[in-house]
């Protein structure tokens, strides 16, 4: 329902209209739209507009949610938040742990000890600090057998507060409320992971959903919406005797964005954190009533009504011209050019709209009063034939067909139904694949790439043996061509790739400026990489990960290109080996060396305040070679 907030680069307003055109021989089509998400209650790129000129964030409340009271409220103060679903997790604490079992306490943990957790038919599998809990205890011969003390169906992690919980199942690590595991049903292994006993304001701390550098009146804003939407949420579902699900708010963009500490302790959190201290039991209501604050990054400079984007009509949730949502706003305005090959694969996809090769295209009939198109015709002419869709269900087509083939990206999606449909003309890119050359560990090619339709450089794309490893700008000066092409100088490209030992075919295309439309391959180069058993791999992160000054989290990837075991990974800080841990955590992007993907760490160092410099060295299986893979600074505290 809610969309996080990221600030990208973009252009202005584009207000959707009807069109057609017959796209028979041509190669793309192109589609304007404005916004993210869909529109209805407030545009947090409005909010932030409105702040800056100088609207309180009650204003901005009543603006976006027309007939609403401001109030103090007494909220829920038991939240439960859920983290995920998984059939097995790993914990971690920066204090002892206590592992209760149905209100049993059944061990206790020391801080920053691994607990591995998984579920089997009707009890728990738990692994605390290397050693097996749920073995049954002997007895004297002759007497009962004690049955596992990890038979049981709710399983809770409890920590004083303010101690930094992680778990591997998630992207965040928390510092507020209860880990409570409960299996999704009887005889499951699976198991939802939720975040209990949070108040709602602690619950706000890591509502990840405006960044915390924004105007304090545009933060304020967003907290009582936020509050607001939680609580309605809350008494809704808590009311409905069919609910059985043990939580009240997903963790993800179903409900809110909830990303715990990483939230409470980023960049600018203190400001974040006051605006909802300030803002403390404040909720907007109508008729008496906590409203469902619904919101959306950006609306495209018109609001939605609520039962044109969804199915209920909501007296508060009405469309309305939106002047302040551009402000600063990436977001207002966007195009996305798709090749006729790339459409018609992707309507293929669904029954629906499988018009064989794309021929033309119409969108006509309801439009919303804001321009958008959930509810219109579209209406789809390929060479098998004629079928209409709404406006809602291409824009989700297409987005899941782009899914589909990996491309997830904003730069690609259709981000909301505020879009129209125009058609484009495009060159196709060229260039030359120079040379290849090999190195230890890696090879490196050469070469240029242009596309006449732009003078900025362009992308290239290189694979190895029909695997995509690496996409760079074709950036570096080559004057040679600017007197033969007339399209300036920054079109030459020299690529380095990691590789593993052994011949490769090393290939690199063109790619065309408008996305979506024909690339151009280059061709492609054998070449041979030398056998070599020095261990390879990157230090990607050093943070401080726990509470203020106790303890640095280090993590990366590290390979033997010899073998698929994993290898160890010596920590040093300042010089001095004090840790070592095991790359066996899976980690895409490892694919050219051929030793599967399970070779990532992630390991945490408990320290005392100060600035330290962290490295990390890459042992090989033998244990005679140890490589620094990287190091970095950081001060703690």
């Amino acid at each position: 329902m809610l969309a996080a907030l990221v600030v990208l680069a973009g252009l202005g307003l584009a207000t959707p209209r009807a069109a057609a055109f017959n796209g028979a021989g041509q190669t793309s089509f192109t589609f304007e739209g404005g916004g993210w998400g869909h529109g209805v209650g407030m545009s947090q790129f409005g909010a932030y507009g409105r702040a800056a000129a100088g609207q309180s964030s009650t204003d901005i409340i009543k603006a976006y949610y027309q007939g609403v009271s401001i109030e103090q409220r007494s909220v829920t103060n038991n939240v439960r938040v859920a983290l995920s679903t998984s059939t097995s997790t790993t914990a971690s604490f920066g204090g002892k742990a206590t592992i209760k079992l149905d209100g049993k306490t059944i061990s206790t943990v020391a801080a920053w000890k691994d607990i591995a957790i998984s579920r089997q038919a009707d009890r728990w599998a738990i692994t605390a600090a290397g050693q097996d809990i749920c073995v049954p205890q002997p007895v004297p011969e002759g007497a009962d057998p004690v049955p596992s003390p990890c038979i049981g169906r709710t399983l809770r992690l409890v920590v004083k507060d303010l101690v930094e919980q992680h778990l591997t199942t998630s992207e965040h690590s928390y510092r507020h409320g209860r880990l409570e595991l409960t299996p999704t049903s009887d005889g499951s292994t699976s198991f939802y992971v939720v975040l209990g006993q949070l108040t709602m304001d602690e619950y706000l701390y890591g509502l990840a959903e405006m960044p915390s550098s924004w105007p304090t009146e545009a933060l304020k804003a967003q907290a009582i919406a936020g509050r607001s939407y939680a609580e309605a949420r809350i008494l809704s579902r808590r009311g409905d005797a069919s609910r059985t699900l043990p939580y009240d708010l997903d963790s993800s963009t179903r409900d809110q964005v909830y990303a715990g500490n990483s939230k409470e302790t980023g960049d600018f959190s203190a400001n974040w954190v006051a605006a909802v201290d300030a803002t403390s039991g404040i909720v907007g209501t109508y008729e008496g009533a906590v409203i469902d604050a619904l919101y959306g990054s950006s609306n495209g400079g018109h609001s939605a009504n609520s039962e044109y984007a969804f199915a209920n009509f909501v007296p508060y949730l009405r469309a309305a011209p939106d002047a302040f949502d551009g402000h600063e706003n990436p977001l207002a305005s966007w195009t996305r050019t798709y090749g006729v090959d790339e459409l018609s694969r992707w309507l293929a996809r669904d029954g629906s709209s499988d018009v064989g090769t794309l021929q033309s295209l119409s969108i006509g009939g309801n439009v919303g009063v804001s321009g958008r198109v959930n509810k219109a015709t579209v209406t789809l002419t390929g060479s098998s034939g004629t079928k209409s869709i709404t406006g809602e269900s291409f824009r989700w087509i297409v987005n899941a067909g782009l899914a589909a083939e990996g491309r997830f990206s904003r730069d690609d999606q259709i981000l909301s139904t505020n879009y129209s449909y125009s058609g484009p003309t495009d060159q196709l890119p060229f260039g030359s694949y120079v040379k290849v050359v090999a190195g230890t560990d890696r090879v490196q090619v050469s070469g240029w790439a242009m596309d006449l339709d732009t003078s900025d450089p362009i992308k290239v794309k290189v694979s190895i043996d029909g695997q995509n490893v690496k996409t760079r700008l074709a950036k570096r000066n080559k004057k040679a061509l600017a007197s033969k092409y007339n399209n300036g100088t920054k079109h030459g490209f020299r690529i380095a790739v990691k590789a593993m030992p052994g011949v490769h075919t090393v290939c690199v295309k063109a790619l065309n400026n408008q996305k979506g439309q024909p690339n151009t391959d280059l061709g492609c180069k054998k070449v041979e990489v030398a056998t070599s058993t020095v261990p390879v791999g990157e230090l990607e992160i050093v943070r401080q990960a726990g509470t203020a000054g106790t303890a640095i989290r280090v993590a990366g990837w590290a390979l033997d290109p010899s073998t698929d075991d994993p290898i160890r990974v010596a920590i040093d800080v300042d010089r001095t080996e004090v840790a070592t841990t095991t790359a066996r955590y899976a980690h895409a992007g490892l694919g050219q060396y051929g030793r599967g993907d399970d070779h990532g760490f992630d390991a945490t160092i408990p320290v005392s305040p100060g600035t330290y410099q962290v490295c990390a060295r890459a042992i090989s299986t033998s244990g005679a070679v140890a490589v620094i893979i990287g190091c970095k600074d950081i001060s703690v505290g």
